[in-house]
């Protein structure tokens, strides 16, 4: 089952990271506009109210998770195939794989003279670990106590890091080369991306060291970092990025 955790890093990498990595055109984050200050916008509210019920213990949504979360370990639990694939899958947004990409990512873009994507790229990503950290922190909210669970994890429950982790390493990588796509590849570049990020979210549910509220209040404060540093870049360098026209529909801009 490792092997479609496999497949999906090799797929997010040559519909993602090759053609950024590749392009004669520096990319930006700066490029992004209103649907970034939108995206920012809604994740943050939403993930605000999120944490505050968390910490607060609401009732409703903590007997929501242990419903849930007793429904999964139950499926997952006996099934050696599904425990693999959940172990498989939650390497792709792990606290070794998400620095270790940003970095190689990064290297790469430097070689070839995209200095500003490259700091881009490691700001959300390294920045975005050591907010998680702090929010985690002051939400201080246990992980799941399951009997024989599939996993154990050290550090709080909420937010999930894993699923943060994915949020920004995969989402940044998506926004430096959506502008840089034919329209159909950019489709199919963000379904790629937002399936390995799900994928990610999915497989802590399925170890069962995180509730589904984590792993979502994981990927909407991955989002609401990703948007504020989008927007602090565009607001530095406010021509936004150039991008490659499609072959035979226009110039480089």
């Amino acid at each position: 089952m490792g092997l479609i955790a496999l497949a999906l890093f090799l797929v997010e990498t040559a519909v993602v990271v090759r053609p950024l990595c590749r392009a004669p055109v520096p990319p930006a984050l700066g490029a992004a506009g209103r649907g970034t200050r939108y995206a920012l916008g809604v994740s943050l509210v939403v993930f605000v109210v999120l944490s505050a019920l968390v910490e607060t213990r609401f009732g409703p949504l903590m007997r929501a998770d242990t419903a849930i979360e007793t429904a999964v370990h139950r499926a997952v639990e006996p099934s050696q195939a599904l425990r693999s694939l959940a172990h498989g899958l939650s390497i792709l947004g792990n606290p070794v794989t998400c620095p270790v990409v940003a970095v190689v990512v990064a290297g790469l873009l430097l070689y070839r003279r995209q200095r500003r994507a490259a700091v881009s790229l490691l700001v959300v990503v390294l920045g975005g670990m050591l907010l998680h950290d702090a929010v985690a922190s002051l939400v201080a909210r246990p992980r799941p106590d399951l009997p024989d669970p599939v996993s154990t994890a050290p550090g709080y429950s909420f937010p999930s890091g894993h699923a943060m982790g994915a949020a920004t390493l995969y989402g940044t990588l998506l926004l430096l080369v959506a502008p840089l796509l034919r329209p159909g590849a950019r489709r199919v570049a963000t379904a790629v991306t937002v399936l390995v990020i799900a994928a990610v979210a999915a497989s802590r549910v399925m170890l069962g060291v995180h509730y589904t509220t984590d792993v979502v209040g994981g990927v909407l404060l991955g989002v609401a970092w990703l948007g504020a540093v989008t927007l602090v870049v565009h607001a530095r360098f406010p021509l936004g990025a150039r991008a490659v026209a499609p072959a035979g529909h226009g110039e480089r801009a």
